[in-house]
C-alpha cells in the first residue's frame, strides 16, 4: 500500500489526499488512478465515498 499511496500522491490530483493506510481522490479519476500502480492493484482496494454516490 505504501508504494501505491506514493504513485497516486505524485500524481498531483486535485482534492486527492492519502493517509497512513488510504489515499482518497475522486470518483472522476478513479479509472486514471487504477492504471498507475500496476501489478500493485492486486494488493490494493477501491472504495466510494459516500459523498460521491
Amino acid at each position: 500500500m505504501t508504494k501505491a499511496k506514493k504513485i497516486i500522491r505524485n500524481l498531483g490530483l486535485p482534492g486527492a489526499k492519502t493517509g497512513n493506510v488510504m489515499a482518497s481522490a475522486r470518483a472522476a479519476d478513479k479509472q486514471f488512478i487504477k492504471e498507475k500502480p500496476g501489478k500493485l492493484n492486486e494488493k490494493v482496494s477501491f472504495a466510494k465515498n459516500a459523498n460521491e454516490i
